[in-house]
């Protein structure tokens, strides 16, 4: 629509779009809408082309595109094309929901990709409880930081600060955050979470990790 354009936003085909704020492209996409022929495919391929390499870039999908401690939240179809895209055009973020887990981890394509997966669900009176403490990770390296869902939900807030990204997860009401930054095209570093053991993982979940 006009106020749309006037806004910056740049309507695709379906439920996506695209935007710029402070010099960062945020493309948002259907995962559900991968399959043979989809306009949505098209789509992305010529927007990641469009986007010059220096600027920074994010997808937000419903989806994961990565299995983080939850299997089987996927789409197929949206994993293959999304890898292979961004296999030609480096990407910084991959933001997206769907488990209703917390889980920050960074998987290597062209360049560290970080994953962060956030979910307004939870119970709010609860502490933040560690992920790994409840699940499995099901990932064989690149985890950073998780919140089980049976505990406080919270939100991510990101500040561009000249070439540095700066990032912090807050559970209102409750002390104590995660936080961490990123430069483009460079793996991000923590700065502050919590510390916990992870729980043992079964041969179920080590072959799991062979499928990821």
């Amino acid at each position: 629509t006009p106020e749309n354009e006037k806004q910056g936003i740049a309507r695709g085909p379906g439920n996506a779009f695209h935007f710029v704020r402070g010099g960062f492209h945020l493309l948002f996409i259907d995962y559900r809408a991968f399959g043979a022929g989809s306009p949505q495919c098209a789509w992305l391929s010529q927007t990641l082309a469009s986007i010059p390499d220096r600027a920074w870039l994010g997808l937000v999908s419903h989806g994961p595109l990565f299995q983080v401690a939850r299997p089987f939240f996927s789409e197929p179809a949206m994993v293959a094309f999304v890898k292979d895209a961004l296999a030609k055009r480096k990407a910084d973020f991959f933001f997206c929901g769907h488990t209703h887990n917390q889980a920050l981890s960074t998987h290597r394509l062209t360049a560290p990709l970080a994953q962060v997966k956030c979910s307004s669900i939870g119970f709010r009176a609860d502490a933040p409880l560690a992920l790994e403490r409840e699940q499995a990770l099901l990932l064989k390296a690149g985890f950073h930081w998780g919140g089980a869902e049976t505990s406080a939900p919270g939100y991510w807030v990101f500040e561009l600060k000249g070439k540095r990204m700066h990032a912090r997860w807050q559970a209102p009401g409750h002390a104590g955050c995660v936080r961490f930054t990123k430069e483009r095209g460079m793996a991000l570093r923590m700065v502050e979470k919590p510390s916990a053991s992870p729980v043992p993982m079964t041969p179920f979940d080590l072959a799991l990790i062979s499928e990821a």
